[in-house]
């Protein structure tokens, strides 16, 4: 795994959340599994928002999956549809959320990644792309086809794990000196 951005790190690698309500209890043991996950391999602890948190992560509810940076600059937003309602993608978005990118769109990806033909649609275009540059993110190692940031889109190759590779963890580790 290789890449992160260093300017939204967690102070200690503890991560205020929130969860919005509406979740079954199915999907709320999911995202603990997930959270569990990080606790088990890294020093990332996900903690109940106190009312002095206010930095912290939104977990909600609409229309698509997707992680958003700091609204203001409290707040991580992280979105889920019921379609992506499942523990890699809880682990994949908690990613994310500690300040992770995708893998398959780092610029030293290529000719590793086998990205499809260009879709019908050009809303899925961008994630063929290379959008991360050297010169945006803070690189950490080879790049890792394991990965469980690796986009599991249609048209690439391999695609995405159900668990964090071992470099996953490894860079964990070195970004937040776990």
């Amino acid at each position: 795994m290789g890449f992160g951005v260093i300017s939204i790190l967690w102070p200690g690698g503890k991560v205020p959340y929130e969860i919005s309500p509406g979740y079954t209890s199915q999907e709320l043991s999911d995202i603990q599994y997930a959270m569990d996950a990080f606790h088990k391999h890294t020093c990332i602890k996900f903690q109940p928002r106190a009312p002095s948190d206010m930095c912290y992560g939104d977990v909600g509810r609409q229309t698509s999956a997707y992680f958003r940076t700091p609204e203001g600059k409290f707040r991580t937003r992280m979105n889920m549809h019921s379609s992506c309602l499942n523990r890699p993608n809880w682990i994949h978005e908690l990613m994310h959320t500690i300040g992770f990118h995708h893998e398959h769109q780092r610029e030293d990806r290529d000719p590793r990644v086998t990205a499809g033909p260009r879709s019908p649609d050009a809303r899925y275009d961008y994630w063929n792309r290379v959008v991360y540059p050297r010169t945006y993110a803070h690189y950490m190692g080879n790049y890792d086809p394991e990965s469980i940031m690796h986009y599991p889109a249609p048209g690439f190759k391999p695609y995405q794990r159900k668990y964090f590779s071992q470099s996953d963890i490894d860079n964990i580790k070195k970004l937040y000196r776990c």
